[in-house]
Parts: C-alpha cells; structure tokens; sequence
C-alpha cells in the first residue's frame, strides 16, 4: 500500500473514532463506543466490513466488565476495535483481510488499548483545574468563559481519544509490519483456538462482576435460550 493510501485509510477511520471516542465517556453515551457498533461502522468506511463484523464480536465482551464510569478508567476497547479493523486494512493492502489477519491486527491493538488510559487520565486531569480556572474568570466578569470551558473540556477529550487512535494504528502498523512474516503463519494455526478463547474470556470476567443473586444461573439460562431460539429459528 502506498503512503497516499495509508494516510487516507487512517483519515477515512479518524471521524469514526472521534464520535466514538466522545460517546464513550464525554458526550451522549448512546453506545456507539461499544467495539460491537464501532467497529462494524470503521469497517463500512475503510472498506473492511467483513474484518469490521469479526473484530466486533471478538472484542465486544473482554472488558464488558469495565465500563468508564465514575473514577474508573478502563483499557480503551473503543479505540483498539477501530484501530484493529483500519489496521486490517493496511496491513492487507486495502484487499479483504483474510480471518488470521483479522485475528492478528486484533492481538496488536489490544495491548495498545492500555495507551487510552493514560490519554484517559491526561483529559481528567486537565479538566480537573477547569472549575478553579472559570471562578477566576467569572470574579473578573467574564460570563462567556463557562461556555469556552465546557468546550475546554470537550476538547481535552478529543485530544485524547484522537491520540489514542493515531498510537493505535501508527505503532501497530510498524509492529505489524515487523511481526507479520513471523507471527501470522503462527496465528493462522492457531485461529480457531484463539477466536473461540476471546468471548469466552470476556463472558467469565463478566459473570464475576455480576452483583446478581443467582448469576450464574441467569447466565446460563439466557446462553441456552439464545442458543435455542437461534436452533429453532
């Protein structure tokens, strides 16, 4: 893939993660943020779809259990769904990425996500010295300075869920590229194992964050009932 084309496959995936990034903890909080709705959409516009759909469902439920609210701050799952689906783009030439390299750019953006904690922290932090900033402002009769703070404060968060998804893309694509020859071959082996060991892994960190009598049980009887439904359907 050229240089022309990268740049404008991480261009086309930057308005997905800007949206997202703000859904996740700033702004509406529709879920969009959610790796299951992100990472379909970053696929329709890189071209990925298929690669979108997969990173989708294998990423959607490993920190389910760990949603930014309050003072926590989890790994960012949003940024590593979008990264992972434009990775697969580059990585792939801009051709449909195979299912062991879907697989593979998913391995390379997970333990980037750990990154958007700290862009997290940074916004935080930086928003946490608005309000004295402002009661300066309004004793010296500036009025218009609580709309610019808020928008401060928005703009904190772009900053940072923007950041996270540039370090995403960029050192996973130089790791990717490196690590291809190498890893892939071992990936495609390993596919099928891995593929079914994510949900799985996300699906039992969850089950121990239920704070509901009887968790266990509920789990199970929704699993079989779904499973059933889709049966009979």
């Amino acid at each position: 893939m050229t240089l022309a084309a990268a740049i404008s496959q991480l261009l086309a995936g930057a308005p997905v993660a800007l949206i997202a990034g703000l859904d996740r903890m700033p702004v509406g909080q529709f879920m969009v943020c959610r790796p299951l709705v992100c990472a379909p959409l970053a696929g329709l516009v890189v071209g990925q779809l298929e690669a979108g759909l997969a990173i989708g469902v294998l990423a959607e439920l490993l920190w389910l259990g760990r949603l930014p609210v309050g003072a926590t701050v989890p790994p960012d799952d949003t940024q590593a769904a979008i990264g992972a689906v434009v990775l697969a783009s580059l990585l792939s030439s801009g051709e449909p990425a195979s299912a062991a390299m879907i697989l593979f750019c998913l391995l390379l953006a997970l333990p980037l996500a750990r990154v958007g904690q700290l862009f997290d922290h940074w916004a935080r932090r930086r928003n946490d010295l608005l309000p004295a900033r402002l009661e300066r402002r309004l004793a010296a009769g500036d009025d218009a300075a609580i709309e610019r703070t808020h928008l401060s404060g928005l703009a904190n968060f772009v900053l940072a869920c923007l950041a996270t998804y540039l370090f995403v893309v960029l050192v996973g694509w130089i790791a990717g590229s490196v690590l291809e020859p190498l890893v892939l071959p071992v990936v495609t082996r390993a596919r099928i194992p891995v593929e079914l060991s994510l949900p799985l892994v996300g699906a039992s960190v969850l089950v121990a964050t239920l704070n509901v009598s009887r968790s266990m049980t509920l789990f199970c009887a929704s699993f079989l009932a779904v499973y059933l439904a889709r049966w009979v359907l």
